[in-house]
């Protein structure tokens, strides 16, 4: 009686180790993702039901940075206002209205969004870098990034004279720009 036991206890052990040493197939893999998605938008669905919603803050820690869902076209960035709330910049106010509408209905996004007018889309902003970026040793730059509350861009460097800037102007290829005077890595 114990010898059967101990022999089916072994074939059970071999059975186990066998299932987990086994791939699944693609299809499987497949199955299991939709099988995931389906779970999720369920949860979402019972989260409508219930009249539960989210805020900005756990949307963006759930599901990663807001500007993902936003047009790129028209995007020129969003920030966190010293009022606490997601402040974003656009170039159609009408567009981004509707498009925060609909994001906000298909994730029951609970938050105000404080949607501002701007000249320029962040992409804009990231292509005046660039241009600025190619240039950065031989005009002495050592500051460079975007300011998104100014719709802008920031440089520094440790002296400016009104060529370099006429210069940078150029290269960016838009009006706001903000000139910093610094030490190699100190503001002054």
């Amino acid at each position: 009686m114990i010898k059967i036991y101990i022999k089916l206890f072994v074939l059970l052990f071999v059975l186990i180790i066998c299932g987990a040493c086994h791939p699944q197939s693609q299809d499987d893999l497949v199955q299991s993702s939709i099988s995931v998605d389906i779970a999720s938008q369920r949860t979402n669905s019972s989260e409508q039901q219930n009249g539960e919603t989210i805020n900005l803050w756990d949307f963006t820690e759930k599901y990663g940075d807001l500007e993902v869902y936003l047009d790129s076209d028209i995007l020129g960035g969003v920030y966190i206002g010293d009022d606490q709330r997601f402040h974003i910049k656009t170039t159609d106010i009408a567009q981004m209205e509707a498009d925060v509408k609909s994001l906000k209905e298909q994730y029951y996004i609970s938050d105000e969004v404080i949607i501002e007018p701007c000249q320029y889309t962040y992409n804009e902003l990231t292509s005046a870098i660039g241009r600025i970026n190619t240039r950065m040793n031989d005009l002495d730059i050592n500051i460079l990034g975007t300011d998104v509350m100014a719709n802008g861009i920031v440089v520094g460097s440790p002296e400016w004279n009104d060529a370099k800037k006429s210069l940078i102007l150029d290269l960016a290829q838009i009006d706001h720009v903000q000139f910093l005077t610094n030490s190699r890595n100190q503001l002054d």
